[in-house]
């Protein structure tokens, strides 16, 4: 027997993935309980009602803790035992706590909602681009830098079609600690392919991480400003309290020779060909004390600028 795209069952069906997409959980259930008399209910949907008064009595059961609760929930759905029940449903939860959480968000609330969740990443899924402009910007201004949401701000701004300053914010991130960042928010195109090739290449992710700034910066792909200076002066504070853990640990002496030649390319960046201040002088001798084969490729590739 044939049944019409629009019969009960599909009707229903529609109407429970668009209830948990909104969030709306009573219409979610009513819409579980008249599948269940179809015909063509499927044979979890008394685990998925179960599945989904639990869940509305765990959010709202304290009313002043709504936000809290979405939170972890957004974050940890995957691994809830009694959410096992909607797993191919998922993507509709999630995008349906996505809307809860902003239904949930004061105005102008910047911090994070739980210590690995941020408002960003949920306007980010959303596609409310501006506003993850906007909250991460509060959140540098009130509790200083933080790689993982500057990356999240370089996309954003890449989405936004604001490319010229998404490719900057993104640089700065990267070398700032590329550890802190993720491949899910590395920008499209150079960025992406360069860390899948090392990742490739290396077998690690830990160590493709670390080199991709630099073999960026070999392949002229980063855009490192001499106008951020708010950049400048964060990773110097980072360079000195570093100094001495750089000279006997390796992957420490990688991630301070990446941040001193942010530092020296936007000294050399405002000088005139052929010009060297002290400041560049101590900084390339720093480089070099650290890594003289990594300070040889840098130089090999100024030496092909015009204004080197």
């Amino acid at each position: 027997m044939q049944f019409s795209l629009f019969d009960d069952e599909n009707l229903c069906r529609i109407g429970w993935h668009n209830a948990l997409k909104a969030f709306d959980l009573p219409a979610a259930l009513e819409n579980l309980h008249s599948w269940q008399k179809t015909l063509d209910a499927p044979p979890q949907i008394e685990q998925k009602i179960k599945a989904v008064q639990r869940l509305q009595k765990e959010i709202y059961a304290e009313s002043d803790n709504v936000l809290a609760n979405l939170s972890v929930l957004r974050k940890g759905y995957a691994q809830i035992e009694y959410l096992s029940a909607l797993k191919k449903e998922f993507k509709y939860l999630r995008e349906g706590l996505n809307r809860a959480l902003t239904q949930n968000i004061e105005p102008g609330f910047y911090e994070f909602l739980i210590p690995d969740l941020h408002p960003a990443e949920i306007f980010m899924e959303l596609g409310k681009f501006d506003r993850v402009v906007e909250t991460t910007e509060e959140f540098f201004r009130h509790f200083g830098e933080h790689a993982y949401l500057r990356q999240i701000q370089a996309y954003a701004l890449f989405k936004l079609g604001q490319n010229a300053r998404a490719n900057t914010v993104a640089t700065f991130a990267l070398f700032n600690d590329p550890f802190k960042c993720t491949e899910r928010f590395l920008l499209p195109g150079d960025f992406s392919n360069k860390f899948k090739y090392l990742k490739y290449k290396t077998g690690s992710e830990k160590t493709a991480w670390l080199r991709l700034p630099l073999a960026l910066w070999l392949d002229s792909k980063t855009y490192i400003s001499s106008q951020e200076t708010q950049y400048e002066q964060l990773l110097l504070n980072k360079t000195e309290k570093n100094r001495g853990q750089a000279k006997y640990d390796t992957e420490a002496g990688q991630l301070q020779f990446i941040r001193l030649l942010y530092l020296a390319e936007t000294e050399r960046l405002r000088l005139s060909r052929g010009q060297e201040t002290e400041t560049l002088k101590q900084l390339r001798a720093e480089m070099k004390e650290l890594n003289r084969e990594l300070f040889e490729a840098y130089l090999g590739l100024l030496r092909s600028f015009r204004n080197f």
